[in-house]
């Protein structure tokens, strides 16, 4: 009965995927994203010039049929390098939103599903870390460590981890005593059992949602970091350090800042839609107010 209970209530997503394809904006949107995990993991073999190829002689020089996006500072393609990027913008997102969703699944079915004064002493370690501003962490974790991809992972992982949590915790006390959960505790089923096969299953459908809409933060903030100096050290090519690049002489070669802006645009706005749409197809409660 409980786990009958418990397989009702999960979002049958498979049974909906059918609607992703017949809305024409959130095909749009799947493209945008699938073309962001396939350069970012071809991307750098795909780019016309090799992103460490140096050619002073055409310094900034102008979108051409030769450099699609013109050329930097130190005459390296622009398009190969924002090709490149992509990896660094997909490595980072994918690391941190792991690393920041693991925690906070663990932590918030703690302090959800755990005794009260473990759920006071975790928010409260929790609202310490969200209230901290994670531009401060980064220059502390850069200042003691020196600039490196991991420690931009490690920054934007603990500053997003509370988030997860809170909402996995907030899940897991409108569900803890639903019949079902009683009526597995009453079988004598292990609370670790219980959690892991009745609990997580029905909280973690807005997770999925959240990880969607928090990826383009992500790139977001690692491109913020790279532009103040603080993000992925060169020669790496990041979104945001071409940015930095081009800000400086965004009247003489606005190419650099446009460049670097339409790719954070369209990733913003892919994911963006494609979570518009998760929200859609597993939030039960929308459905049936649409219906």
């Amino acid at each position: 009965m409980a786990v009958e209970q418990s397989q009702s209530a999960r979002p049958r997503l498979s049974m909906r995927i059918p609607e992703f394809f017949k809305d024409p904006v959130t095909v749009f949107a799947c493209c945008i994203v699938f073309a962001f995990f396939f350069l970012g993991f071809f991307g750098e073999y795909l780019a016309p010039y090799k992103i460490t190829m140096l050619d002073m002689a055409h310094r900034f020089a102008s979108p051409s049929a030769a450099h699609w996006f013109g050329t930097d500072n130190l005459g390296r393609d622009t398009f190969s390098r924002v090709l490149a990027g992509t990896r660094v913008a997909l490595t980072v997102s994918i690391l941190a939103i792991g690393a920041s969703v693991s925690c906070g699944i663990v932590l918030g079915l703690l302090a959800g599903y755990g005794p009260r004064w473990l759920d006071n002493l975790l928010m409260l370690l929790l609202d310490s870390i969200y209230s901290f501003p994670y531009i401060m962490l980064a220059l502390a974790a850069i200042t003691l460590f020196g600039s490196s991809q991991f420690i931009v992972v490690l920054v934007v992982a603990i500053t997003t981890m509370p988030t997860y949590a809170r909402l996995i915790r907030t899940s897991t006390l409108s569900v803890r005593n639903h019949e079902y959960i009683l009526a597995a505790r009453s079988m004598n089923i292990g609370h670790l059992q219980i959690v892991l096969r009745h609990i997580l299953p029905n909280v973690i459908g807005p997770v999925f949602i959240l990880v969607s809409m928090d990826i383009p933060v992500v790139i977001t903030v690692e491109a913020a970091l790279s532009f103040l100096g603080l993000g992925v050290p060169p020669p790496a090519p990041s979104w945001g350090r071409m940015l930095n690049d081009g800000y400086t002489l965004i009247r003489q070669t606005p190419w650099l800042v446009i460049a670097g802006g339409i790719p954070l645009m369209l990733t913003t706005l892919g994911f963006t839609l494609l979570g518009e749409k998760l929200r859609d197809v597993l939030d039960p409660k929308l459905q049936v107010r649409r219906a």
